[in-house]
């Protein structure tokens, strides 16, 4: 059993490799006690299948999880390679097919793969051709990395509307729960909020008007791809409950970046420590062509640890989008 599923992006046919520690997961040269590879997902945890062990019997009771490779889930990526044939677009087309959670597709792509400069793969948006990153034509693992955390992030957006009809209020608010503290009107252009980075400071305000105490998760989409659980309200995730009739308000007061945010909340019926390993770092625009850079890189994100099976419950998802428009000088 994983304790991450759908909430924290875990994906069916997902590979998965165990260690007696983090510290173990964390060393490249360290090999795994186990292998094994994502059954079925559900919203706080997933079934794992291993694979075969010589000696069961001799493994930990609690592993630490290191994700190795990503699976499609229900959803693949669609990504189109550019120039549409050449030496340069079979080669990334093979190292494409050999990603199980993407699809090659011209028609109607959810990302661009463009390999018009020699050496050099650029992902890019869609919508705009803008770039995301570039990285080495040949640096597999590096594509690996970035198209998988792009595969996470979409799967999470995904989950808005998801789990049961809990009476939640989730709105953007220039008050606190008492009605004090006011900011700034928040100015908004259609119905998308529209906030200027390191100026505007504003509230996610959860209201709980279900009859029992709910526990709110907050998750940042950022608009380069960042993932990141906010506001937590104490170390002991078993204290950031909302009671019945009660209300929370996250303050923002630094925002920063350039382009469309979501911010999803997770309500449950209990806590979800496991997203606390969440975090993801946005991806850069620059060329990440350092081995060492890609180790660390690599090391940032995926950690799950192993932990017993619970209940699935009651569990809510609903986000909001707005914009932040960067600072200007």
């Amino acid at each position: 059993m994983l304790a991450a599923g759908d909430i924290a992006g875990v994906t069916v046919g997902s590979r998965f490799a165990g260690y007696s520690s983090g510290g173990d997961a964390l060393d490249e040269e360290s090999k795994p006690l186990v292998t094994a590879y994502v059954e079925a997902t559900f919203a706080d945890r997933s079934t794992l299948k291993l694979d075969a062990v010589e000696e069961p019997e001799s493994l930990p009771e609690k592993l630490t999880w290191r994700q190795t490779s990503r699976g499609a889930g229900d959803d693949p990526l669609r990504v189109a390679i550019y120039p549409r044939s050449g030496e340069a677009t079979d080669a990334a087309a093979a190292m494409l097919d050999g990603l199980g959670y993407v699809d090659r597709d011209q028609t109607s792509p959810d990302l661009a793969l463009y390999v018009d400069q020699p050496g050099v793969m650029r992902i890019a948006r869609v919508e705009d051709a803008d770039t995301i990153t570039t990285m080495a034509a040949d640096d597999t693992a590096r594509l690996d990395e970035v198209l998988g955390q792009i595969s996470k992030y979409r799967n999470l957006i995904a989950l808005n509307g998801a789990g049961s009809p809990l009476n939640v209020e989730f709105k953007l608010d220039t008050v606190d729960c008492r009605g004090r503290n006011p900011t700034e009107a928040i100015e908004y252009v259609g119905a998308e909020a529209h906030f200027v980075a390191e100026q505007d400071v504003f509230y996610f305000k959860i209201r709980n008007k279900e009859g029992r105490p709910l526990y709110p998760h907050l998750i940042n989409l950022t608009s380069e791809f960042g993932i990141g659980l906010v506001g937590t309200r104490g170390d002991n995730a078993d204290e950031d409950f909302i009671r019945a009739g009660g209300c929370f308000a996250y303050k923002v007061s630094r925002l920063s970046g350039d382009g469309r945010d979501h911010m999803l909340l997770v309500m449950s019926e209990r806590s979800l420590p496991g997203l606390r390993n969440l975090a993801s770092p946005e991806i850069t625009t620059r060329a990440a062509f350092d081995p060492l850079e890609n180790i660390i890189s690599r090391a940032a994100v995926g950690l799950r640890s192993a932990g017993g099976p619970t209940p699935a419950g009651d569990w809510s998802v609903q986000a909001i989008t707005y914009i932040i428009k960067g600072a200007t000088e």
